[in-house]
């Protein structure tokens, strides 16, 4: 296990020089952190419209370092459960950020990320960068 889940802004932000996200990742590179990425993650990062040959190269070398934790069946379910009660739309909308922070809730894990506001609706330890 590691000490938490990195959301995949973290990774945009990284990208982007945000002063957050490069201290994390020095302590991350420094070995006194253990992160991991969702593997939710790369489909998030790939689909996206500004996406190119360099940001490919630049994730990818980021990714290589880190643990990557995976998405179980028990995690997707448990997803599934937290969501079950909201109208499609909303479910839609919230399904990424469920499955990760489901994966981070099976792990005992927090979710790293600047958009905690996102991840406070499930029961999972998020923090701030």
């Amino acid at each position: 296990m590691t000490d938490g889940i990195l959301d995949t802004s973290f990774f945009i932000d990284l990208k982007n020089a945000d002063r957050g996200a490069n201290d994390l990742w020095g302590q991350i590179q420094s070995g006194s952190f253990g992160a991991a990425f969702s593997v939710l993650t790369p489909y998030e990062l790939w689909v996206a419209e500004f996406f190119d040959v360099e940001d490919e190269i630049f994730f990818s070398h980021a990714f290589s370092g880190l643990d990557e934790a995976v998405l179980t069946r028990s995690a997707a379910a448990r997803a599934g459960g937290w969501l079950r009660s909201l109208t499609r739309a909303s479910r839609e909308r919230r399904l990424r950020d469920a499955l990760i922070a489901a994966t981070a809730f099976e792990r005992g894990e927090p979710v790293y990320t600047r958009n905690v506001r996102d991840f406070l609706r499930f029961p999972v330890q998020v923090r701030p960068y």
